[in-house]
């Protein structure tokens, strides 16, 4: 699932699986570079990953 919310403040990119979890923006990881460009913006970006899944990651920016 990928959504983009484009009412409101803050604006808000929503990434979603099924995987496995364990995802997390621990340096040296995929996400750390994309929550250091988010918080460049004035936003966060939430990583929700359990072991055992789903997943979920929003980037939310004050636009």
């Amino acid at each position: 699932l990928v959504a983009l919310a484009r009412q409101g403040t803050p604006r808000q990119g929503r990434v979603a699986d099924d995987g496995q979890g364990g995802a997390h923006r621990g340096k040296g990881h995929g996400l750390a570079g994309i929550a250091d460009r988010v918080r460049a913006a004035g936003g966060e970006l939430v990583v929700v990953s359990p072991t055992g899944g789903p997943t979920e990651i929003r980037a939310e920016l004050p636009l």
